[in-house]
This record gives structure tokens, sequence and C-alpha cells, in this order.
């Protein structure tokens, strides 16, 4: 029931701003109908007043800046703002690449094997994770 009316709807607002004339009609089951054409036992059909769409300017929703009037410090520092956020950003993406491949530095160390138990291989391997999770905390944290 609701996609008939829904359809019916639809094609009501097409017609009404294309501006052609509408037509309604009830068939043999009790549907209504609506139609840009007339058939038979048709009769024309009016929308309740304040449902045509009304046009709005876009101006009006948005207002836009008006450029020519700005002055050159406003200017000036409406691009530093917006060059400075250009360079947070930038150091943000460097910083989240560098966090990315000190994490991954990690996994790679913690992961390989090593068969050496002599007591320097031991200590240098300790220094190097010790030294990727210095470098994990200072760009990840």
């Amino acid at each position: 029931m609701k996609t008939p009316l829904m359809t019916a709807a639809f094609w009501l607002l097409a017609t009404v701003c294309s501006g052609g004339e509408i037509y309604r009609w009830t068939d043999a089951q009790g549907h209504v109908h609506f139609s840009d054409r007339p058939v038979k036992n048709a009769e024309k059909y009016q929308p309740p007043a304040g449902s045509e769409y009304e046009s709005v300017p876009l101006k009006a929703l948005y207002p836009q800046r008006d450029y020519a009037a700005e002055t050159r410090e406003e200017k000036a520092r409406r691009k530093a703002a917006w060059e400075k956020e250009q360079k947070a950003r930038a150091a943000a993406q460097r910083r989240e690449e560098k966090c990315r491949q000190a994490r991954l530095d990690l996994r790679q160390h913690q992961s390989g094997k090593y068969t050496s138990t002599r007591l320097a291989s031991l200590q240098k391997r300790l220094a190097r994770r010790e030294a990727l999770k210095k470098r994990v905390r200072r760009y990840c944290d």
C-alpha cells in the first residue's frame, strides 16, 4: 500500500515541478492514481496550497566572503593560518609513517630467530630491542 502511494506522490511532485496538469482517478479496485495524461473518468487535480516547491537563492543559504573588501593584512593572516595548518598536517603524516615503520622494525626484530647464546650477542640483541621500543614510544605516544 505504501509503494503505490509513494509512487503517486513522486509522480505528483514531478508533474507539479514541470508545470503540467495533473489528473486523478480511482480504478475498479478502489486504488487512487495520478497521471499527467487524461484517462477515462479522470478529473483534473489541483494540489493543496503550499505544497509547491519554492526555490531559494543559493546566496541566501551560503553567503560568500567578499574577497575584494579584504585588506592585505587579513589576506596575509588567512594565508599564514592555511600554511600553518598544511605544515601541521605534513608533520602529522611524517610522524604516523615513522610510527608505522618503528612498529614494523620492532615486530621484525622480535620475530627473528637467534641461535647464538654468547653473552655479547645477547646483549647486542637486547640493546637493539630496547632502542626499537624507545623509538616506538617516541613516535607513537
